[in-house]
């Protein structure tokens, strides 16, 4: 949580945060989570119910300070 360091010898400068991909995201604790850790994140649910839930609480998160 330092820094981001580059997984490759590409030679990029720039290092992005890592996307996190959770299928069966259900109440959205890896949406939480990710936010939380300053990461970007895909959740795919198929309850509508569920989606909601997960939503409110993924903005009820205040982002990491810089």
């Amino acid at each position: 949580t330092l820094g981001w360091l580059a997984t490759c010898s590409c030679g990029i400068e720039e290092v992005s945060p890592a996307l996190v991909l959770d299928p069966f995201s259900g109440s959205g604790t890896v949406g939480v989570v990710s936010k939380m850790l300053g990461r970007r994140a895909i959740l795919i649910e198929l309850s509508e119910l569920y989606g909601l839930l997960a939503r409110a609480r993924i903005e009820a998160v205040s982002l990491p300070l810089r």
